[in-house]
């Protein structure tokens, strides 16, 4: 048995251990929202509009895959539906009030 191990390889496997840390921590990521107000209501679930800072635009600009927001420590999947610099709308289907405070 051979116990030399090629130093290109580690390296390899390092970088890919890496980015696999840097990959976990951004899904992980959690991005506070406040003053959630309903846009329009539908059959398919409730808008909501959010005011939003160039940080919180950059964070959720630089985000992809499923989304869900957690509300009073209960989570629901939603989707963005329209996303500028100064605001973010949402839709989540089984939930209809005004949002105090949530994370994204």
């Amino acid at each position: 048995m051979d116990t030399n191990i090629d130093g290109g390889l580690l390296n390899i496997v390092d970088d890919y251990i890496k980015l696999k840390r840097i990959q976990q921590s951004y899904s992980k990521q959690e991005i506070p929202l406040e003053n959630g107000r309903i846009l329009r209501e539908g059959k398919t679930g409730t808008i909501y509009g959010f005011n939003i800072d160039s940080e919180v635009f950059n964070k959720l600009d630089s985000l992809n895959g499923d989304y869900s927001i957690d509300i009073e420590s209960v989570n629901y999947p939603c989707e963005i539906v329209n996303l500028s610099e100064n605001q973010i709308e949402i839709k989540i289907n089984d939930y209809n009030k005004n949002i105090v405070k949530c994370l994204f």
